[in-house]
């Protein structure tokens, strides 16, 4: 990944790295690449590659300005909160990410508000896959509410037509139920 962040290579459409232990290091050179005026990525799958919060925040820095990559798949990764956290500060600036997949990746219920507060904030995003975390009820509540504020005059996300929420932890009842 470090050759390949110096190149100008600018035909590559996807890159599909699964159980390829990249790291931090390695999503901090993919970023550079991300930066340069010559990368016409569209699809990121980095499944089960150890990348963790800096990752992410390398990641979702370039990402920054980015219109080209439209889908990005980060599943398997333990990075937590920490890691939504670390994209969601960066995210909503995109331009142009529509798909957004953070399956198994170590989230609690807190990062259902860390999620609303940043990565929902991004008025393109479109499918967003968080199966298999520990949202719990309270989470998953976040979520929706972010997706459709209950307060007066909140507008529902602009794009928003698939969310994962399967094997959180949550029960559709109660507060969930209404939300």
């Amino acid at each position: 990944l470090e050759g390949f962040s110096l190149s100008a290579y600018g035909y590559l459409q996807t890159l599909a790295l699964w159980n390829v232990p990249i790291g931090d290091d390695g999503a901090a050179y993919l970023a550079l690449y991300l930066r340069r005026r010559s990368c016409t990525l569209r699809s990121i799958e980095l499944n089960d590659c150890g990348v963790g919060e800096l990752g992410c925040k390398a990641i979702g820095g370039a990402l920054e300005d980015n219109a080209t990559v439209r889908c990005l798949q980060l599943d398997l990764n333990a990075f937590g909160d920490a890691g939504a956290r670390a994209l969601g500060a960066s995210l909503p600036s995109n331009k142009g990410l529509t798909s957004l997949s953070m399956q198994y990746c170590g989230l609690t219920e807190a990062a259902g508000a860390i999620l609303a507060g940043g990565v929902l904030r991004l008025p393109s995003l479109a499918s967003l896959e968080l199966r298999g975390n520990d949202l719990g009820s309270g989470g998953v509540v976040e979520v929706l509410r972010a997706l459709v504020p209950l307060h007066a005059g909140g507008q529902p996300h602009p794009a928003m037509a698939h969310l994962g929420v399967a094997d959180t932890g949550c029960a559709i009842e109660g507060e969930l139920h209404e939300a």
